[in-house]
């Protein structure tokens, strides 16, 4: 579908991550690892400079349903404003529709996801990183 996809692990100072940048950028790119089109960056800041900065020309989203729409819409059309690169929205299959953050990690928690709902290598790192308590330490030994 594209040349090069460029997938931008952004940092949030207002937002608190589950796992830590590191940590999920190495997830990322071992789940990648097979498309050689794939390039992983990290990046602080606005979304939008990001674009502009790597000459991405289409912004791509993924989307689980109507609400994160709404939602996802009002950054698609200020991160136009400010790149003026269009965002298209692509829907997620049906049964990955349920997938959130918190869901993943409630469930997580107190046992391994199913197989094929995440790469394996990242239920590997939920497992590893899961203490006995329920509670998650970072790095999960990498």
């Amino acid at each position: 579908m594209f040349d090069e996809v460029i997938a931008a692990v952004l940092t949030n100072p207002n937002k608190k991550n589950w796992l830590p940048v590191e940590d999920r950028i190495l997830l990322l790119s071992e789940s990648v690892s097979d498309y050689a089109n794939v390039r992983i960056i990290q990046w602080d800041g606005l979304l939008a400079d990001c674009i502009k900065a790597h000459c991405a020309n289409m912004l791509i989203r993924g989307l689980r349903n109507g609400q994160e729409f709404e939602h996802e819409y009002q950054y698609a059309v200020w991160n136009e404003k400010l790149s003026g690169v269009e965002t298209i929205f692509l829907p997620s299959r049906p049964e990955y529709c349920i997938f959130s953050s918190s869901a993943i990690r409630e469930i997580t928690r107190y046992r391994a996801l199913p197989d094929g709902l995440v790469p394996n290598n990242v239920n590997e790192y939920l497992i590893a990183a899961r203490t006995d308590e329920g509670i998650y330490k970072c790095s999960a030994g990498r």
